[in-house]
């Protein structure tokens, strides 16, 4: 686990571009099911995303 002071650190980095997450897929939270298993079934890579319906 980090600690706060490294996840600062590593949000700095996503802020000025360093570093990119990889997204595996962004649903909808109405879908949050099947996020759930493609979260579970970690087949590929990048993480799933869940957005409010109204900002999908």
């Amino acid at each position: 686990m980090a600690t706060p002071g490294e996840v600062d650190d590593v949000l700095e980095l996503v802020r000025g571009g360093t570093f990119k997450p990889r997204i595996r897929e962004t649903l909808p939270m109405s879908e949050s099911a099947r996020a759930h298993a493609v979260i579970a079934d970690r087949e590929g890579f990048g993480k799933g995303v869940v957005i409010l319906d109204s900002e999908f």
